[in-house]
């Protein structure tokens, strides 16, 4: 997991922009034209997360399971990115109290940066008066979002989408660590590929709701792993989506354990191109 700085940077101002561009966009004469969470057009904000999202080698990845991030179909990497709502953009202020109170802990979702509006609606009472500056509602402002997979896995021999990260959550309470720079360094991956963390202070069950101890993310993990303590690079990796010669010889170097011999296999290039899309852990494991 990765630090987000989402206060103080030149992101910022842009994607404030964005969001004040959009809310002109429904001002009407004297008044605001109905919107809610399912009904958003942030023009360019998905651009922008994933430029905010880069690490130094270049790529963007997933705030939660560090997935590189696509926002177009490139070299065979599908289109993958999905706009995260930090405090969920329909959440239920009656019910949720104690969940609204623990994110505005975070400097950027709290009460000057985000109105927390009950279901993602901008309530009767806001909509007659123009909102020209932060706080801007949760549901479209650039300081409640982050860009993450689509959450797409390996289950039972089949590739599905939304089985993680940002679609598997929901509305479910989820500690946003990677908000605090000490709390995204918190978090560890061990050889096996499961998770490392305290847990006298961080809750298994936010990864268990974002899905990240799932067998596949843990077997991508081991598997960057073993590739980071061989002689192969992840350019290698990625090189070896089309070469499927390449492919075998990693595959037979690297898995003593026969976890993935059926990987070689031309057909099972969509799996390999996945498993390719996470090469942020071999810098992690190289370290």
């Amino acid at each position: 997991m990765r630090y987000i700085q989402k206060i103080g940077t030149p992101f910022e101002q842009q994607g404030k922009a964005i969001t004040l561009a959009y809310l002109n966009r429904r001002w009407q004469h004297d008044h605001y034209v109905p919107f809610h969470y399912k009904r958003v057009d942030l023009r360019g904000m998905d651009a922008l997360l994933v430029q905010e999202q880069q690490d130094a080698t270049g790529p963007s990845y997933c705030c939660y399971c560090m997935r590189r991030l696509f926002l177009q179909r490139c070299a065979g990497h599908e289109a993958n990115v999905t706009l995260e709502h930090i405090v969920p953009n329909h959440i239920d202020t009656n019910t949720q109290r104690a969940d609204i109170v623990q994110y505005q802990r975070y400097p950027c979702l709290d009460n000057n940066h985000l109105t927390i509006c009950h279901k993602g609606e901008l309530p009767p009472e806001k909509t007659s008066t123009q909102i020209t500056e932060v706080p801007y509602p949760h549901f479209v402002s650039y300081h409640n979002l982050v860009a993450s997979c689509n959450g797409t896995m390996l289950e039972s021999g089949s590739i599905v989408d939304s089985h993680c990260c940002n679609n598997r959550r929901g509305c479910d309470y989820v500690e946003p660590l990677f908000l605090d720079a000490n709390g995204a360094q918190s978090i560890g991956y061990n050889p096996d590929g499961t998770l490392d963390f305290n847990d006298t202070t961080i809750d298994a069950k936010w990864f268990a709701r974002l899905n990240l101890t799932a067998d596949w993310l843990r077997l991508v993990r081991h598997l960057w792993y073993l590739v980071a303590q061989s002689v192969y690079t992840a350019e290698q990796v990625e090189e070896a989506i089309s070469n499927i010669d390449l492919r075998q010889v990693i595959i037979d170097d690297i898995d003593s354990e026969n976890l993935i011999a059926a990987w070689a296999d031309e057909t099972k290039t969509p799996i390999w191109t996945l498993f390719a899309e996470y090469n942020w852990f071999y810098s992690y494991y190289q370290k």
